[in-house]
């Protein structure tokens, strides 16, 4: 299959940018398609930095999805911002680096260029490329106790 083809085809575990090959034309109608789930994953993909990497489950999990990993997939495949939404960030938990809408061999050179350490086509040590987000129940508790107050205070602090 090509790379247009595998953008095309909707299937998990392939990520990378439809906007352009879907050939809808501009992007304020790629916009209007995309649903609040989609929002929310772009947005928590877009706080992994570069030289980390986070699966399709851990992602899933951190917006509240169980078992959603093949919906990840088929959100990555859909990112119509693959410039600024790092889809070739999102890996799979085994550490193979799954697909690409462009091809394996340009996502592993991406994560390559960022530092993150590909042989074989997988994440050579997954413990340290591994970005893993806040647990989502901390976060919720954290902003119902308001700005500026945490769980518990540092070691030391009064």
């Amino acid at each position: 299959m090509n790379a247009k083809a595998g953008a095309r085809s909707g299937s998990a575990g392939h990520d990378g940018g439809s906007g352009s090959s879907s050939g809808n034309g501009s992007s304020s109608s790629v916009e209007r398609n995309i649903t609040d789930l989609e929002r929310r994953v772009y947005g928590m993909l877009a706080r992994v930095p570069k030289g980390k990497v986070t699966t399709y489950g851990e992602l899933a999990r951190a917006v509240g999805l169980r078992n959603g990993q093949r919906a990840i997939g088929r959100i990555m495949n859909r990112n119509p911002y693959p410039v600024i939404i790092p889809c070739h960030r999102v890996v799979m938990s085994t550490g193979d680096i799954g697909g690409y809408a462009h091809g394996k061999t340009i996502k592993q050179n991406m994560l390559g260029s960022e530092g993150v350490r590909v042989s074989g086509g997988r994440i050579t040590d997954m413990k340290r490329a591994m970005h893993v987000f806040e647990d989502p129940a901390a976060a919720n508790r954290s902003r119902q106790r308001g700005p500026g107050r945490t769980a518990a205070p540092e070691k030391g602090a009064q």
